[in-house]
């Protein structure tokens, strides 16, 4: 099958992977410099983040929480560790 493809389609698609991973990678660096000084809790699992805590208690309790501890704007992990989700809640808690 890639006997068939001309030689620099191969080459195409790697650097089109290539520069798709590093356009990746410089957004998640970015997200995490902008948001570093954001305050939240500490990941309690590296693997999920604080989204297994989230589906496992009742609704809302964690978020009212967080934000009596660390105010209206809150930084908590995602799964796999990778994306910071910043919070606001607007109302009073």
């Amino acid at each position: 099958m890639l006997s068939n493809l001309p030689p620099h389609a191969l080459l195409i698609v790697l650097v089109f992977i290539l520069v798709s991973l590093t356009r990746f990678a410089i957004r998640c660096v970015s997200a995490r410099i902008h948001l570093w000084h954001v305050p939240g809790p500490r990941s309690s699992s590296i693997l999920w983040g604080e989204e297994w805590l989230l589906y496992h208690t009742s609704p809302g309790s964690l978020y009212v929480g967080w934000h009596k501890q660390f105010g209206k704007v809150v930084k908590f992990t995602g799964a796999f560790g990778v994306s910071d989700v910043p919070l606001n809640m607007s109302a009073e808690v």
